[in-house]
């Protein structure tokens, strides 16, 4: 017998814990029974003791100490090849009516879907032959600036493909957000929005401001989410990213409880969105962005003000879009894209919607397999394998290829700070 990977001991305060992120348990449990597990002294514990440490999976067989990593591990690849069901990321533009200064896109040319692309991604689609449903997330540059091709591909979607099961969202800057696009929402189901703000109005005013005129926007974006609540099913949900770095993260807390008055009962979430710019060598994030452990302090921070934050740890799925053969990103003129920041960068490129198959198998291999948790033997050692996502597959490619050295295991490895959030989630304790 053995502890399990996945299982925590520590003391606070003359009291003893357990913890296991398999399965969630968390406990305090006596000194004795402490000392014996921090021993590994199995034998002198009552058999009903054992058995139930082992139903628990506290502690496990020798020859079954992985057997969680590797049934995750064969999951993950089954999904690699789901072939029923298809993701699409589609940035109909990449023309963008706002100037953020801290755009990952860059000062691209602002390139729009034509009328030809439409036909070749419509034929794309219908390529995969055992298609039962397709999801679609509308992606820019500011989608709505494309709002009319967005328009046309929803129209061709159902009528040539008329027996997939078809979904839809958008991530939007919520300014272009009119009656007619609210409506056209409506009318063709659509089941998400993500909008981002920038803190206060005062903030926001200073770096979401429109590209032409510098003229602030928050005013309308506010206005315009109003109408959309209100037109929208209850269903719907409305993600409002607030966008936090070390210049504006006290913003969060005042725009957090305004935007909980200005929609109660709602399906609206307010959440903070971490900005991480790497600095000038692209080796790590520069000093006002947020990662590892700031994130921690600052969910405190908000805790302390009242601010519902998820402290206990739960349990994760590995990888993202860029993971899975059925999630692709389309930019305007056709090419095809495994993460969202790389759609401006050719190299990354891994092919065309008009080609018969993927033109980088290279790319994909190394993003898919060679760049996920289950390919870094640290993650099939760690405590906290069951409870991470596995961190960002696209800096652990710049860290494996490009030499960068970015930080991507969670804060909670940090002994410290995987007590504290364990304690302070006093719901999930138990004797």
């Amino acid at each position: 017998m053995r502890l399990s990977v996945y299982t925590y001991l520590f003391e606070r305060d003359s009291q003893c814990y357990l913890y296991n992120s398999e399965t969630g348990l968390f406990s305090e449990i006596r000194h004795a029974l402490y000392e014996r597990l921090f021993n590994e002294d199995f034998d002198s514990l009552e058999d009903g003791v054992k058995d139930h440490l082992k139903k628990s999976k506290i502690i496990v067989e020798e020859e079954k100490l992985y057997d969680y990593y590797y049934a995750q591990k064969l999951q993950f690849l089954a999904d690699i090849a789901v072939k029923d069901s298809l993701h699409l990321t589609i940035a109909p533009t990449i023309a963008c009516n706002f100037d953020c200064p801290y755009c990952y896109e860059g000062r691209k040319a602002a390139t729009t879907m034509s009328d030809k692309v439409i036909d070749k991604l419509i034929a794309f689609v219908r390529g995969y032959e055992q298609l039962r449903k397709l999801h679609v997330m509308w992606y820019g540059g500011e989608p709505l600036m494309a709002f009319p091709v967005i328009k046309k591909i929803v129209m061709k979607i159902k009528k040539e493909l008329p027996d997939i099961q078809f979904s839809q969202s958008i991530v939007t800057n919520g300014y272009l957000l009119s009656e007619e696009v609210i409506a056209f929402m409506h009318e063709h189901a659509f089941r998400d929005i993500q909008i981002s703000l920038d803190g206060t109005e005062e903030h926001h005013n200073k770096t979401r401001c429109l590209k032409k005129s510098g003229k602030g926007t928050f005013s309308i974006i506010i206005e315009n989410l109003k109408k959309l609540v209100e037109a929208m099913p209850p269903e719907f949900k409305v993600s409002l990213r607030i966008n936090i770095s070390k210049d504006n993260e006290d913003d969060f807390a005042e725009m957090y409880t305004k935007l909980k008055q200005m929609f109660p009962h709602k399906n609206v979430n307010p959440y903070p969105g971490y900005i991480r710019v790497p600095s000038r060598s692209e080796r790590r994030m520069c000093y006002n962005s947020f990662c590892g452990k700031d994130v921690y302090y600052f969910q405190r921070r908000m805790a302390q003000k009242g601010i519902p934050m998820p402290f206990y740890p739960q349990k994760q799925g590995k990888g993202c879009m860029v993971s899975h053969n059925d999630a692709l990103l389309i930019g305007p003129t056709g090419d095809v894209f495994k993460c969202w920041d790389d759609i401006n960068d050719p190299i990354m490129k891994v092919g065309h919607i008009a080609d018969k198959s993927l033109t980088n198998p290279t790319l994909i291999c190394q993003y898919q397999l060679e760049c996920s948790a289950y390919d870094d033997p640290h993650c099939k050692e760690c405590l906290l394998f069951p409870v991470c996502e596995g961190g960002c597959t696209r800096l652990r490619y710049m860290n494996k290829y490009m030499g960068k050295h970015f930080d991507v295991c969670s804060y909670l490895k940090d002994p410290h700070i995987l007590e504290e959030c364990l304690l302070s989630s006093t719901k999930h304790k138990t004797k």
